[in-house]
């Protein structure tokens, strides 16, 4: 029989929470670590179930970010994880792509290379980690569908999602072993068809929200760019900076303050990968768009509570 195992930060003591947390994600999908937005009050909980070749789970997290970097990729065994988001919002990057998951849709993320999930308040998913050459028997073309927004409300994702629905049910309740690996092999197919199914555009939102995947796209391109401005983008996509304020208010901050945090959060990822250990802190700042080596360690210091020096050096130990 199906069985279900549950891990809860509440289970814990605050202060070995965290590190809790890291540790059952990263041996349930894959290599990650969270970091949460205030980690006193850093909550999270999860079902997982063996299904098959396949793990899955229904997590619910606090607000966080979670990061899977190069030095993850190399330590992991080659998979593919499905995001099917229940509640709440989460952003998701992988390939310099950059979507917004909302309640009924979906993506999958490939462990090969980094990847981000990052929320901004309490958020549930529904998460399946299906190793990397039994997906490929379905979508041949992996790469070129990662980190791709699909719905859940129309065509094969409604399928999808209606079968995921039944199907965790069922082993909540104990399905068979046997007949819960031939259902996990029925849902691997559906997300397969879901996501190249030509129909399932990853836009069908209205204009305005569209637009701002495909300049939040365009940022992660060119964030090593110093000249990337408001007014910049704006020239781009052929429209008044006014214009492209007004998207941004819409939807996050502003232009700017979204620039320098995305620079700040890749400077992260560089700073704790041991591939760059010996990469100049001003190499790094040069990497993701800052000439000014005093204004990026002030930033940094500004958002993450430690100078890049600092950070690298208790990562690197980590």
């Amino acid at each position: 029989m199906s069985e279900v195992r549950t891990y809860s930060t509440g289970d814990v003591r605050k202060r070995h929470r965290l590190a809790y947390w890291n540790d059952t994600l990263s041996q349930s999908f894959t290599r990650k670590f969270v970091e949460p937005r205030e980690a006193d009050s850093f909550e999270g909980r999860f079902e997982i179930v063996r299904a098959g070749e396949c793990n899955i789970a229904n997590v619910v997290q606090g607000a966080s970010d979670v990061i899977h970097t190069w030095q993850h990729a190399r330590r992991d065994d080659p998979a593919v994880t499905f995001h099917l988001q229940v509640f709440g919002e989460t952003i998701n990057e992988q390939d310099q792509r950059v979507i917004r998951l909302g309640p009924g849709e979906f993506c999958i993320c490939s462990s090969e290379r980094p990847y981000d999930v990052r929320m901004d308040r309490n958020m549930g998913l529904f998460v399946i980690k299906i190793p990397r050459e039994r997906f490929l028997a379905v979508c041949p073309e992996l790469d070129k569908y990662v980190c791709r927004r699909v719905s859940g409300q129309n065509g094969t994702g409604k399928i999808l999602t209606a079968f995921l629905q039944s199907f965790w049910r069922e082993l909540l309740l104990g399905m068979p072993n046997e007949q819960a690996g031939a259902m996990a092999d029925v849902g691997i197919g559906l997300i397969g068809q879901a996501i190249q199914d030509p129909n399932e555009g990853s836009d069908r939102r209205g204009g305005g929200t569209s637009r701002i995947y495909e300049i939040q796209e365009y940022i992660e391109r060119h964030l090593a760019d110093a000249a990337l401005t408001p007014a910049e983008i704006a020239r781009t996509f052929a429209m008044s900076t006014r214009n492209l304020h007004r998207i941004f208010a819409d939807n996050t901050s502003s232009v700017g303050a979204y620039i320098k945090q995305r620079r700040l959060e890749r400077a992260r990822e560089i700073l704790g990968d041991k591939q760059f250990a010996n990469l100049r802190i001003a190499d790094t700042a040069l990497m993701v768009g800052f000439t000014n080596l005093a204004h990026f360690s002030t930033a940094f210091k500004q958002a993450y509570g430690a100078s890049p020096y600092n950070f690298r050096s208790y990562m690197l130990k980590r």
